[in-house]
């Protein structure tokens, strides 16, 4: 199956053990991160990248979040129109349509099996999961304005907790169950190992005959 995970960078290695963990089972996966459209440096040259999006997107997180702003520029309404502008051009611009499309799928089904509007799938999708309390209470006020939804502020503030208890409760075993099935050691700890055991190598003997 072709898969193109839409996400939004490595995000502390879930990234690339999802698509690893795809790959494994024989998919065939395209990593789609549209974050470089936000991006405060040039990924190849690493230059300042002063452009009118990035401008635009500090000057949003500045009066949305303040102090907090380069934390939480990603936080915001434009931030995410632009991401998911991005995403969409770099899902077309694709050689092969994928057979599947991972971000907010399962979300926005949901929302409909439900009889429920697609935006409450969003704000059950990637909005909360992936961006936390800061960035579903930015989308929840803006859809309740502009879509006129009730009760979506409490459904973010839902998902979003239940997305961090998930988190803490699955990501533990889990990761120690793959660590052990593949037995994964760092090098730090593979060098660690090494050195404790020259450290207790037991002495050669040596065997003296007359001659």
């Amino acid at each position: 199956m072709r898969i193109a995970y839409v996400n939004y960078g490595n995000q502390s290695g879930v990234t690339p053990n999802v698509i690893r963990g795809l790959q494994d089972l024989g998919h065939r996966v395209v990593s789609v991160d549209p974050t470089g459209v936000l991006a405060l440096r040039d990924r190849r040259t690493r230059l300042p990248r002063p452009t009118p999006q990035v401008l635009m997107s500090l000057a949003v997180s500045a009066i949305r979040h303040g102090p907090q702003l380069m934390h939480h520029r990603w936080n915001t309404v434009y931030a995410f129109d632009q991401h998911s502008k991005q995403a969409g051009e770099m899902l077309d611009a694709l050689p092969e349509a994928p057979y599947v499309v991972l971000q907010n799928v399962v979300g926005v089904l949901s929302a409909k099996l439900l009889d429920l509007h697609p935006i409450f799938g969003l704000v059950g999708g990637s909005i909360t999961l992936v961006g936390g309390h800061g960035t579903g209470a930015a989308y929840a006020e803006r859809f309740a304005e502009v879509n006129n939804l009730q009760s979506v502020m409490e459904l973010s503030m839902t998902v979003a907790t239940i997305g961090l208890i998930l988190g803490g409760i699955v990501a533990g075993p889990v990761a120690q169950y793959v660590i052990g099935r593949h037995q994964l050691r760092s090098k730090a700890r593979m060098r660690i190992s090494r050195s404790d055991s020259a450290a207790i190598r037991p002495p050669r003997a040596f065997v003296c005959t007359p001659s």
